[in-house]
């Protein structure tokens, strides 16, 4: 694999995540924490070259291997989503379910543009970046193990048990018995996660909160999605 220090190109013209063409540019260093990913979102195409950019997603490398993600407008202001003008992209926290253990896969086949890396290059570049990547996160003390698949999928369970809690998790939370909690919550609709089933009836927390014996601090009506509530914990 030839590493570089330019940006790469890639036009992505049929996306598993966006409505229209995305304009992938990628700088894959020889330091590794150098390189870098972006995806440049907005109008038009990339095959009559009327594409106009108006946002973009980054991906990069923290010192332990493991992959961060933002979403910034074309002026650097960061931004809280991707929005759904723009395909299903959401959160950065949704990103992570795709890209967390392998950078930046094709899902779906493109079309070869003039003047860009053909998708059979771009796949093959991934590849071996992503045995580069495997190599240094192991090559790093820390308490990940990016082989462990089901670690991910517990991580999501966490947060999708406080955002969508059951009876059992409210009860343990607020020290009350099971009974007492689904006799406080009788008038609420219950229902069951699309993902995982056996997390059983649900409640949402946005719901549940002015039942709350204490109080939780901020948080958004959606960890993935685009909503008007995000708050910022960080002022």
């Amino acid at each position: 694999m030839i590493l570089n220090k330019r940006l790469s190109t890639f036009p992505v013209t049929n996306s598993g995540v966006a409505k229209g063409h995305r304009l992938i540019k990628y700088k894959i260093d020889q330091d590794l924490l150098k390189s870098k990913f972006l995806a440049l979102e907005g109008k038009g195409s990339l095959i009559d070259s009327s594409f106009l950019p108006d946002k973009f997603d980054l991906i990069d490398l923290m010192s332990n291997g493991q992959l961060r993600y933002a979403v910034y407008g074309l002026d650097g202001v960061l931004l809280p989503y991707s929005s759904s003008d723009y395909g299903i992209a959401g959160k950065p926290a949704k990103c992570m379910w795709c890209h967390e253990g392998i950078i930046s896969p094709l899902f779906t086949n493109n079309q070869e543009v003039p003047h860009y890396i053909k998708p059979a290059e771009f796949s093959q570049e991934m590849i071996q970046f992503q045995q580069i990547l495997d190599a240094f996160r192991k090559s790093q003390p820390s308490i990940l193990t990016f082989e462990n698949h089901k670690d991910h999928t517990l991580s999501e369970i966490l947060y999708i048990s406080f955002m969508e809690p059951s009876a059992k998790r409210l009860s343990m939370e607020w020290n009350i018995p099971v009974s007492a909690v689904k006799s406080k919550l009788k008038n609420l609709k219950t229902h069951q996660h699309g993902e995982f089933e056996f997390l059983g009836e649900l409640y949402d927390r946005n719901e549940v909160e002015k039942f709350a014996v204490l109080s939780s601090v901020p948080f958004p009506n959606s960890v993935r999605e685009p909503n008007e509530n995000e708050p910022n914990i960080f002022k």
